[in-house]
């Protein structure tokens, strides 16, 4: 449902996660953090889909979804193609430290991850993408961007999910922006 996300990471949580995720869960979740992409088009990622003629990933369609390209800021760019270094164009981006595939596996070990990280009970993987769009909205960055970068058409479930979010920004502009109107009083 489009109904505003109240329950997203700070950076200082983020770090606390990362350091209570054991090494190949630790991967997964820079991987959400870092694009914002949902832990099934993670789990699918292939080499191929990193980089080449773009600054970021390619993420093939799921189900109803379209593919779309997300851009990513260069320290990203370089985790995501430290992952890939020395690897097959088909393998996959991520993988267990078993070489399985994550495609459901990771949840009991997120969850542990979130009980020891001491953070909210009813944070899941999910909740990384919405840390990604919470942070980019809170930053200033335009409803369209996010939209886009999550694979939205539109900036309507954005805006109605995070846009309680962005109210410094509303602020900042109308200061900027705001043509006065009542004439400044001279020192007559």
């Amino acid at each position: 449902a489009d109904v505003p996300r109240h329950i997203f990471l700070t950076r200082t949580q983020c770090h606390m996660l990362l350091n209570a995720c054991r090494d190949d869960l630790k991967q997964l979740v820079l991987g959400a953090l870092y694009s914002g992409c949902r832990v099934t088009e993670l789990s699918r990622l292939r080499v191929r889909d990193v980089g080449g003629h773009f600054f970021g990933l390619y993420v093939a369609p799921i189900k109803s979804s379209r593919a779309r390209y997300v851009h990513l800021p260069e320290e990203g760019m370089s985790f995501f193609l430290d992952q890939c270094e020395g690897r097959s164009d088909d393998d996959l981006v991520f993988r267990m430290w078993t070489n399985r595939s994550w495609s459901g596996r990771h949840k009991h070990l997120f969850r542990q991850a979130v009980i020891d990280a001491g953070l909210p009970d009813k944070f899941v993987f999910h909740g990384l993408r919405h840390t990604y769009a919470s942070q980019l909205v809170q930053a200033g960055t335009p409803l369209s961007v996010v939209a886009h970068q999550l694979g939205h058409t539109t900036t309507g479930t954005v805006s109605r999910t995070y846009a309680h979010l962005c109210s410094s920004t509303i602020e900042e502009e109308l200061s900027r922006r705001f043509a006065s109107i009542h004439p400044a009083k001279s020192d007559d």
